[in-house]
């Protein structure tokens, strides 16, 4: 594990992104500020430390619901155990981990891993640009 990241060793995924979480308005992940009403909350991870990352499993939606627990299933068993896991409103997982110095070339790594089954997204703090990332328990709509 790399020096950078040996800071963040004790810390869970709760305390590195408490600061980090921003409210999400009238299903939109972005907003011009706080009009209307709130409907989640998603963590900038422009304002989280460099190293954490999220790896976003998305599983294809026209899988049966066995299906995809299967592959989900699958991919857990694959992860290690120190990692932050949710599950996504289709099914999918974002896993919150550490990149421990692996270089990224900017915020948003879109499939970068393509299977017949799933694609992987990885998403993190690289430059200034805002990426958000949708916490649970909240509704909003792709722009």
């Amino acid at each position: 594990m790399s020096e950078n990241n040996s800071k963040y060793n004790n810390l869970t995924i709760g305390e590195r992104i408490k600061d980090a979480i921003t409210p999400l308005y009238n299903y939109k992940k972005h907003t011009d500020g706080k009009k209307g009403s709130k409907t989640g909350s998603a963590v900038d991870l422009g304002k989280c430390d460099d190293q954490l990352c999220v790896m976003d499993f998305d599983i294809k939606k026209d899988l049966s619901d066995e299906k995809i627990t299967e592959i989900r299933n699958q991919i857990i068993e694959n992860l290690p155990s120190n990692i932050g896991l949710v599950k996504t409103a289709h099914g999918g997982l974002h896993v919150y981990l550490d990149r421990d110095g692996y270089p990224l070339k900017n915020n948003s790594q879109i499939k970068i891993i393509k299977t017949e089954n799933f694609n992987v997204n990885i998403f993190a703090h690289i430059d200034e640009n805002q990426r958000l990332v949708v916490l649970p328990k909240s509704a909003y709509r792709p722009q």
